[in-house]
This record gives C-alpha cells, structure tokens and sequence, in this order.
C-alpha cells in the first residue's frame, strides 16, 4: 500500500510539474508575440524617422536655396531706397539754395526811373539763370538715370538665374545632396562612422 502511495504521489507530482511547464511555456509564447510586437512597432518608428529626416533635409535645402536670394532682394530694395532719398534730399537742398541766392542777391528794384531797363535786364538775367538751371537739372537727370541703370544691372546680377549669388547657393545644395548620396553609398558597402 505504501508503494502505491509513492506512486500516486510521484504521478501528482508529474502532473503538476507537467502543468507547471505549459504554463511556462504559454507564457514564453505570450512573451514572444508582445516581443514581436513592440519589435515591428520600433521598426515602424524607426522607419517614419528615417522619412521624416529625408523630408526635413529636403525642406531645409530648399529654405537654404530660395531664402538668401529673398533676403538679399529685399536689402537692395532697402539700399536702392535709402540712395534715392538722400538724392532726392541733395536736389531739394540745391532747390533751397538757388532760391534763397536769388532772393539774397536776385535784382533789386529801385525808385529810380530806369526801373523799367533794370527790371528787363533782371528779365533777362533770371531768364539766363534759369536755362542753366534747366541744362544743370538735364545733366543731374542723365546722371541719375546712369546710375538707375547701374542699379538695375548690379540686380540683375544678384537676381540672375545661373549667375551670381544663386549660382552659388544651387551649387552648395547640389554639393550637399552629392555628399549625402555619397555617405549612404559607403555605408551600404559597410564603412561605419
């Protein structure tokens, strides 16, 4: 009888050493699906990273290439506008001037009965005066419209598709890409760093 106690109790003991292993290894199967699980979640991550630094980089380029021609157009605008007001500001001083020069030293009248033949030659003076003036303010606008032109060339060339500053800002983002494609390439082959 006591033999079949032991046996018995050997068998219970196998029994439940038996459930004792499938509900390890249940739970090593649980175990393994939320690993997978949580793994192809990182790989997700880890992928929409990847993309999202490939579409940042694109933006900046981008911003890099289109902002300082922007910036630079906005600063000739700003330089263009201050040298015209100072022209403008030059032209009105000379008005002021030659205005006040004929009020200080302009002809004067006299009671005199030859106030007649003084006002005709003050006539004819002022007359001579303002033709100059006129061939002075021709000159000046010939000038100005020289130094307009010079203007417009110097944005032409700032503005110009395949010359000056935007040849070099299309050049460093070309440099920029071909040295990004150039990493990827020597990280394929293994190259680390």
């Amino acid at each position: 009888m006591a033999t079949i106690v032991k046996a018995e109790a050997t068998e219970g003991r196998r029994a439940g050493v038996g459930a004792a292993v499938k509900s390890l290894q249940e739970r090593i199967r649980v175990a393994e699906g939320a690993i997978r699980t949580r793994m192809s979640h990182v790989i997700s991550i880890s992928a929409y990273v990847n993309s999202e630094t490939e579409a940042l980089d694109q933006r900046l380029e981008n911003a890099i290439r289109i902002l300082p021609p922007l910036i630079e157009r906005a600063r000739s605008a700003s330089n263009e506008l201050t040298a015209t007001t100072i022209e403008v500001s030059l032209i009105k001083l000379s008005l002021i001037r030659a205005e006040s020069e004929h009020r200080f030293y302009g002809p004067q009248v006299t009671k005199d009965p030859s106030t007649a033949e003084t006002l005709a030659k003050a006539a004819v003076i002022g007359f001579k005066r303002m033709r100059a003036q006129e061939k002075k303010l021709l000159e000046e606008n010939s000038v100005l419209s020289a130094q307009l032109g010079g203007y417009q060339d110097l944005i032409q060339l700032v503005d110009g598709g395949s010359t000056g500053y935007q040849q070099v800002a299309d050049d460093w983002v070309q440099v920029k890409r071909e040295t990004e494609e150039c990493k990827k390439d020597l990280r394929r082959m293994g190259w680390k760093r």
